[in-house]
Protein backbone atom coordinates (compact mmCIF):
# COMPACT_ATOMS: atom_id res chain seq x y z
CA UNK A 1 0.00 0.00 0.00
CA UNK A 2 1.20 3.25 -0.64
CA UNK A 3 1.64 5.99 2.55
CA UNK A 4 1.03 9.51 1.71
CA UNK A 5 0.79 11.19 4.98
CA UNK A 6 1.23 14.97 3.57
CA UNK A 7 -1.06 14.60 0.12
CA UNK A 8 -3.79 11.97 -0.18
CA UNK A 9 -4.56 10.36 -3.78
CA UNK A 10 -7.45 11.60 -5.84
CA UNK A 11 -10.27 8.93 -5.46
CA UNK A 12 -10.40 8.56 -9.24
CA UNK A 13 -6.44 8.14 -10.03
CA UNK A 14 -6.77 5.09 -7.02
CA UNK A 15 -9.51 3.83 -9.07
CA UNK A 16 -7.99 4.32 -12.31
CA UNK A 17 -4.83 2.58 -10.84
CA UNK A 18 -6.90 -0.26 -10.09
CA UNK A 19 -8.31 -0.67 -13.25
CA UNK A 20 -4.76 -0.78 -14.86
CA UNK A 21 -1.82 -3.08 -13.29
CA UNK A 22 0.46 -1.44 -15.69
CA UNK A 23 0.17 1.71 -14.47
CA UNK A 24 0.28 0.63 -10.73
CA UNK A 25 3.79 -1.08 -11.12
CA UNK A 26 5.06 1.87 -12.53
CA UNK A 27 3.73 4.08 -10.40
CA UNK A 28 4.94 2.38 -7.45
CA UNK A 29 8.24 1.97 -8.80
CA UNK A 30 8.96 5.56 -9.14
CA UNK A 31 10.97 7.31 -6.82
CA UNK A 32 8.76 9.54 -4.44
CA UNK A 33 9.93 13.07 -5.86
CA UNK A 34 8.25 11.42 -9.04
CA UNK A 35 5.15 10.02 -7.56
CA UNK A 36 4.81 13.34 -5.48
CA UNK A 37 4.67 15.47 -9.01
CA UNK A 38 2.33 12.71 -10.66
CA UNK A 39 -0.27 13.18 -7.29
CA UNK A 40 0.06 17.01 -7.85
CA UNK A 41 -0.94 16.91 -11.67
CA UNK A 42 -3.76 14.46 -10.77
CA UNK A 43 -5.64 16.85 -8.55
CA UNK A 44 -5.34 19.76 -11.53
CA UNK A 45 -7.92 16.60 -13.82
CA UNK A 46 -11.51 17.49 -13.97
CA UNK A 47 -13.34 14.30 -15.87
CA UNK A 48 -12.77 10.69 -15.12
CA UNK A 49 -11.94 10.54 -18.91
CA UNK A 50 -8.91 13.08 -18.38
CA UNK A 51 -7.65 10.88 -15.91
CA UNK A 52 -7.67 7.34 -17.53
CA UNK A 53 -6.11 8.87 -20.26
CA UNK A 54 -3.26 10.06 -17.89
CA UNK A 55 -3.00 6.82 -16.49
CA UNK A 56 -2.73 5.02 -19.57
CA UNK A 57 0.06 7.46 -20.46
CA UNK A 58 2.07 5.84 -17.44
CA UNK A 59 1.24 2.88 -18.54
CA UNK A 60 2.57 3.60 -22.08
CA UNK A 61 5.92 4.73 -20.40
CA UNK A 62 6.34 1.78 -18.44
CA UNK A 63 6.63 0.04 -21.56
CA UNK A 64 9.30 2.49 -23.13
CA UNK A 65 13.01 1.59 -23.22
CA UNK A 66 13.91 4.41 -20.74
CA UNK A 67 11.42 2.71 -17.70
CA UNK A 68 11.71 4.96 -15.51
CA UNK A 69 10.82 8.23 -17.80
CA UNK A 70 8.83 10.34 -16.11
CA UNK A 71 10.20 13.35 -14.67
Amino acid sequence: MINYEKEKLPIAFTVALAHNDEALKYFVGLPQDSRNRIVEQTWAMNSTAEMTAFVDLLAAQSRSENYPKFP
